[in-house]
């Protein structure tokens, strides 16, 4: 039996989770409670013989669940609220662009703007010029599934555009611009089939990283403090040539990125082993500027990751053969291999981690992290030590 909410302190005390709910207050009146955290009346029931919901307003000190219910128990008054919406939908015609630019205003703080301007591009090439004015209700699933076919010979591509429609599609559905999710049971392998996930290249066995890093070893500098301390923090290179003096915390021994420059858009931070803060030390010697690694020329001021790749490239080591990304695969395969908690290695990588743990779980562990990273400057130092 669902338990009813009754006071607004029990409204206020509805838990977060990683998707929208609805929490119930009477036969016709809901909260709906938002993964962002936005707590929102709803009324829901027959209008007019048809299956109506609307928004009566957001929960807060100017609309108490007391203003709530008085506004479903005054008939006159929540007739002309339903009347004024269902005019409201008679008369706009939603079309799938708007719908698309409205939900893509609600991800701003969620995601990175390159990651908005990607799915904005996607939607412009493949969606909008055959959808894009049409009203969302109106569009049938064939024409959905027509876009999607237009990227058959970019899987991974039609998947990551599937996975946003559908998306689009259920904030749709949360908004009344369409009745149904008229493509939640469509499956990108089904539609363009599945393309052969290739993993990061990487190196693992011992005489390989002495071949590695002996290469590694007659780079300049700065390219070889580089790539020495992306083996030792198995950093996403990108975080590597962004890296500024200022997120690290000599003190303490720590590394220290803000949300807004991870991918995950959580801050990060990871313990250092003795083996990168020595690496840090050298760097310093010769510094230049904000960004720890520094270009001489790149007029962004920090070396790009293809200065790494190129190197490696230059040396003879192929993009098949290992890139600066594979030195987290290669942290992870032998820390895993050498029994270390896999959890502790998942948070090293800053991968996000799903599910409700996800959302609650604000632990960084930095104790255990440390060992392992500890572990790890300790692991690479027979194959790094000539050079530090």
């Amino acid at each position: 039996m669902t338990t009813l909410v009754k006071t607004d302190t029990q409204i206020n005390n509805l838990r977060i989770q990683n998707k929208d709910y609805y929490a119930k207050c009477s036969q016709n009146l809901f909260v709906k409670v938002s993964k962002t955290g936005k707590k929102t009346f709803i009324y829901r029931g027959l209008f007019q013989g048809k299956e109506i919901k609307k928004k009566l307003g957001d929960f807060g000190v100017n609309f108490s669940l007391t203003k709530a219910f008085a506004i479903i128990s005054d008939k006159e008054k929540l007739y002309s609220i339903l009347s004024t919406s269902q005019n409201k939908d008679n008369a706009i015609n939603n079309t799938f662009k708007s719908v698309c630019d409205e939900y893509m205003k609600t991800q701003d703080n969620l995601i990175s703007l390159k990651q908005i301007n990607t799915y904005t591009s996607l939607l412009e090439r493949f969606v909008y010029p055959k959808l894009g004015k049409k009203d969302i209700k109106d569009i049938k699933k064939m024409e959905i599934i027509e876009c999607v076919r237009l990227l058959e010979d970019k899987k991974e591509t039609a998947k990551r555009l599937l996975q946003l429609l559908k998306r689009i599609y259920h904030y749709a559905c949360m908004c009344d611009y369409v009745d149904s999710h008229i493509i939640y049971s469509l499956e990108a392998k089904t539609l363009v089939g599945v393309q052969n996930v290739k993993n990061f290249a990487t190196l693992i066995d011992d005489k390989d990283l002495k071949r590695l890093f002996d290469i590694i070893a007659k780079a300049d500098i700065i390219t070889k403090c580089a790539l020495t301390f992306n083996a030792l923090t198995a950093l996403r290179p990108g975080n590597i040539i962004k890296l500024k003096w200022d997120n690290i915390d000599f003190k303490n021994s720590l590394l220290i990125i803000e949300a807004k420059d991870m991918k995950t858009k959580k801050p990060f931070y990871l313990p250092l082993s003795k083996q990168a803060l020595r690496v840090l030390e050298i760097a310093k010697k010769y510094k230049a500027s904000d960004y720890v690694f520094y270009s001489k020329t790149s007029k962004s001021g920090h070396i790009s990751d293809n200065t790494m790749r190129i190197f490696l490239r230059k040396k003879g080591i192929t993009n098949d053969e290992f890139t600066p990304h594979g030195f987290r695969a290669m942290f992870s395969t032998i820390a895993n291999d050498n029994d270390h908690s896999s959890e502790i290695i998942e948070l090293c990588l800053a991968h996000a981690v799903g599910g409700v743990k996800g959302v609650y779980d604000r632990s960084h562990k930095l104790k255990a992290k440390k060992e392992l990273m500890q572990w790890w400057g300790d692991y690479l130092e027979r194959f790094i030590k000539d050079f530090l």
